[in-house]
């Protein structure tokens, strides 16, 4: 799976890496902080819902604003607040129809900056050491969770193809659907690896930063499983460690497209809930006290004719959702 852009993980335990960027790119404000998490069937109006043709002071115009004011170099939790509160949220509209030439301008603005500053600044994360959290750092911010709340036991579970608006909608069925006997842990970003696709991802996985060094190989390894055995959470073998990998987003977004760009993008709520119940019954087969950490390997951006295209440094394709939900735990 393909292309990318910078932002690091929050967790608890954990202060974002700070690169510069572009002149064109974010405000000062306060740190992100995560929406709560929100009744299922809500969260899946709000996103199947196509907004009107708007007006120039319309609901959309707080987006777009906040987008033309992000000006000069900011840490990459700026970045990451921009894109989950502004950017991902018009981005999304646009995608299911919304006709507004001011929001488009802006949310590609701010699209091609980020691009351009996260393929200049990620050559230097082999390099200098210095880098936000990737996607391979995975094992490692799950780690850190699991010891801040005495969890006896941690599994990865990577979604392909989770972006980042499909990986909200997974986390708040998931709330739903574990129930008060799982809790929340932690949520918070991690990026891809450029190229952003699959391979690229498992490589990193499988041999830490040292998988960067190498030429990008993408090869059958990463493959999305389609059909029925899609909705199956498999078992990955990545050098000397297991991964668990669900196909059912990065298989059923390439099926669902083909039409219009709404068409494809209206295909997500429904997704994103069959993905959440294939690792609801995966989580009912796990001990209490099981960590259950759940990353995107890499997004996608989806063009005017509802094709999601891979491997790039747009920040849809390259800011993925992770979330670790502690299971048996009575709250």
């Amino acid at each position: 799976t393909s292309t990318s852009t910078s932002t690091s993980t929050s967790t608890s335990t954990s202060t974002p890496t700070p690169i510069s960027a572009p002149a064109e790119v974010a405000p000062k404000v306060e740190r992100h902080t995560y929406l709560p998490v929100a009744k299922a069937a809500e969260a899946e109006a709000r996103v199947v819902q196509r907004p009107p043709t708007v007006a120039p002071r319309s609901p959309w115009h707080a987006h777009t604003a906040a987008l033309d004011a992000a000006r000069g170099p900011q840490p990459l939790a700026e970045f990451e607040r921009l894109f989950a509160e502004h950017y991902m949220p018009l981005r999304t509209a646009l995608e299911l129809g919304l006709e507004d030439a001011s929001a488009k301008e802006s949310a590609d603005e701010f699209r091609h900056t980020f691009a351009r500053s996260y393929s200049e600044a990620f050559p230097t994360f082999v390099v200098t050491g210095k880098r936000p959290r990737l996607v391979l750092d995975a094992p490692e911010v799950a780690g850190r969770i699991a010891r801040l709340h005495g969890a006896r036991s941690v599994q990865l579970l990577m979604v392909d193809g989770m972006r980042y608006d499909l990986g909200q909608l997974v986390r708040e069925t998931l709330a739903v659907r574990l129930g008060p006997q799982a809790m929340l842990a932690d949520e918070g970003f991690l990026l891809a690896a450029l190229p952003s696709t699959t391979p690229r991802q498992l490589a990193g996985l499988a041999r830490g930063i040292d998988g960067l060094k190498m030429p990008s190989n993408d090869t059958a390894e990463g493959d999305a499983l389609g059909g029925r055995t899609g909705e199956i959470v498999r078992r990955v073998r990545l050098g000397s460690r297991d991964i668990l990998k669900l196909d059912l987003l990065e298989s059923g977004v390439r099926e669902s497209q083909g039409g219009a760009q709404a068409q494809t993008a209206g295909h997500f709520p429904a997704l994103a809930r069959r993905a959440a119940e294939a690792i609801v019954r995966h989580a009912a087969t796990l001990p209490a006290r099981t960590l259950l950490f759940v990353f995107g390997d890499h997004g996608f951006f989806l063009d005017a004719r509802g094709e999601a295209h891979q491997g790039g440094a747009s920040p849809e394709e390259v800011l993925v959702p992770a979330f670790a939900f502690i299971l048996g735990m009575v709250q």
